[in-house]
């Protein structure tokens, strides 16, 4: 279970990120100690990243969730 909380702790680190990405470009771009106003090609480039980043990070979780309850139930029922 240890492993599985890692793996959310991860998610939820890639899903604020991709937030940032996606929806504050500039204080991403701030924070990494670059000028705060981007251009709009840079603007579309990032929110894309991050909505690509948000979506990955809960398919991490979904996905890892799912395998630890199966494998734990499939134990459970001794098969």
């Amino acid at each position: 279970m240890t492993g599985l909380l890692a793996i959310d702790l991860f998610a939820v680190v890639i899903f604020a990120l991709g937030f940032l990405l996606a929806f504050k470009p500039g204080a991403f771009r701030a924070f990494r100690g670059r000028e705060r106003g981007v251009s709009e090609d840079v603007a579309s480039a990032l929110r894309i990243a991050g909505v690509m980043a948000m979506a990955f990070s809960v398919m991490i979780c979904v996905f890892a969730n799912l395998i630890v309850r199966y494998s734990a139930a499939s134990a459970a029922a001794g098969s």
